[in-house]
């Protein structure tokens, strides 16, 4: 221990010993007597600064970088609690939400199966189908009505379910029992009316969840043609939560604004489970103030012009125009009833995209619309 008796009684300390030698049990082991005289080899002392350095730098790096992928894009696979909400941290127990918030995701209690059908690969469906990966309970397809470059239609990604050869028809539905129908960007006319039979048939009896976003439309189909074919289809524009909307005609051009329009959640869109970031209306208000906060605001250039809503339906998120204009709208939030929702704006902004909370917000929207799609966040 370094500490030695002497006569007389008391202890005294052996002296210091001199930088670079060996203690007396140091020097009666061969492998400490191996080791230090290779460490007085200046050569091995520079090894040995370089391997400490190497490591603080690692060390370093992993500090940096060990909370890169944020909790909104980190795969759900936990049971919820019954509610749609999470039992752990982000927005879901929060009171006050910053700028620089990001998101959980919120849970399924039970397996789902869920089928994207959308014009082309774009940003906005890429983003709904990211979620759909990340709801690990969820079983989905994905179908393109054409290539971008081919023009041929074709599969997108999926998990489970049997794999998509040819486009999905209304069997299919049935078959593997889809509960959120996802259309995007689409002229409804692509599909046979045997299809729309069965969309009609599973949203009417509550079986299925449908969600339609008609992107800008401007005489796709043909220079007469002023108004989505979605809105006056025999079988789609019963379902929509819209009755009317602008003639997409003249100049300027109904819902296209030189400046972006910023988007703002209603007081319905606090409550309503499609759009109620947090489990109280007043959190969830809070919550919704943060997307228009910092970069990456939500905001667009490009709505639908929506006129009248359908009976009963709801607008939940607004352009902030001269007038309010409704870009998300939904059917009502009663249980057993049609779930349907209308995204009328393109998207969120080019920005969004990039901004680690405002991405995470969105995608924890798409997260409560397949909740409340495919019958788990009914109205408390």
């Amino acid at each position: 221990c370094g500490v030695q008796a002497r006569e007389g009684g008391g202890y005294k300390r052996p002296g210091r010993l001199q930088r670079g030698t060996l203690s007396p049990t140091g020097r009666s082991n061969p492998a400490a007597r191996s080791f230090f005289l290779r460490s007085r080899s200046p050569g091995v002392q520079r090894i040995f600064l370089f391997l400490f350095i190497v490591a603080v730098g690692v060390g370093v790096y992993f500090l940096i970088t060990s909370d890169d992928t944020p909790q909104g894009t980190t795969p759900v696979d936990e049971p919820g609690n019954g509610s749609g909400e999470t039992t752990g941290g982000g927005l879901a127990g929060a009171t006050g939400v910053g700028p620089d918030a990001v998101p959980e995701l919120r849970r399924l209690d039970r397996p789902s199966r869920a089928l994207v059908i959308a014009k082309h690969a774009a940003s906005w469906p890429a983003l709904v189908i990211s979620v759909l990966q990340q709801m690990r309970a969820v079983d989905y397809r994905s179908w393109y009505l054409e290539n971008a470059k081919t023009k041929e239609a074709g599969p997108g990604d999926g998990r489970g379910m049997a794999a998509l050869e040819a486009q999905p028809t209304g069997q299919y539905l049935r078959d593997h029992d889809i509960e959120a129908l996802f259309l995007d960007s689409l002229d409804p006319n692509a599909l046979p009316d045997a299809f729309w039979d069965v969309v009609t048939e599973r949203v009417e009896n509550g079986r299925m969840g449908l969600y339609f976003r008609p992107s800008f439309y401007v005489g796709a189909g043909g220079a007469g043609v002023t108004q989505h074919p979605a809105l006056s289809h025999p079988k789609l524009a019963a379902l929509l939560p819209i009755a009317r909307g602008a003639l997409i005609q003249g100049t300027p051009l109904p819902g296209v604004y030189v400046e972006a329009q910023p988007l703002r959640v209603t007081a319905q869109g606090k409550r309503h489970p499609a759009t109620r970031l947090v489990n109280n209306e007043l959190a969830s208000g809070k919550a919704w103030a943060s997307t228009a906060a910092g970069d990456g605001a939500f905001a667009t250039k490009f709505n639908y012009p929506v006129i009248d809503l359908a009976p009963g339906a709801q607008s939940l998120v607004e352009l902030e125009a001269a007038t309010a204009v409704p870009a998300i709208v939904a059917t009502a939030a009663v249980a057993g009833k049609p779930r349907v929702i209308w995204m009328g704006n393109t998207d969120f902004g080019p920005r969004a995209y990039h901004v680690r909370s405002k991405d995470g917000l969105m995608k924890l929207l798409v997260n409560h619309w397949v909740l409340w799609l495919v019958g788990q966040n009914e109205p408390r």
